[in-house]
């Protein structure tokens, strides 16, 4: 993961925008067995191996932060790129994986 931002922070308030690149791969093997008392003419196993995971988008971010005495709020929204489907899963839902998609967050932090 790479980000670039560029930030301000005035008598407490705070203001940061960047752009970040992520990328990353990976090989997924997973498997599930059924409980007892499965009826005798399903599989009671399911197993996924050999699913390679390669990706990489880039995202756009926009933070605000406001600082009293030892209590910090932030709030964070952006934009992620969509990516390719990973190969093998159904579809089962309407999430369509390419199309972008936007993002936030609200945090507070206590420094004693």
């Amino acid at each position: 993961s790479t980000r670039a931002a560029i930030g301000k922070r005035l008598l407490g308030l705070g203001l940061t925008a960047g752009v970040g690149y992520d990328r990353f791969s990976s090989d997924v093997r997973y498997g599930f067995r059924a409980p007892q008392g499965t009826p005798p003419t399903q599989p009671n196993a399911f197993r996924v191996s050999g699913v390679e995971l390669d990706a990489s988008r880039w995202s756009a971010f926009l933070d605000a932060s406001f600082t009293v005495l030892v209590a910090t709020i932030g709030a964070e929204a952006g934009w992620l790129q969509g990516a390719d489907p990973i190969e093998g899963f159904p579809e089962t839902s309407e999430f369509e994986p390419g199309n972008g998609t936007f993002f936030g967050s609200v945090g507070l932090r206590v420094s004693l």
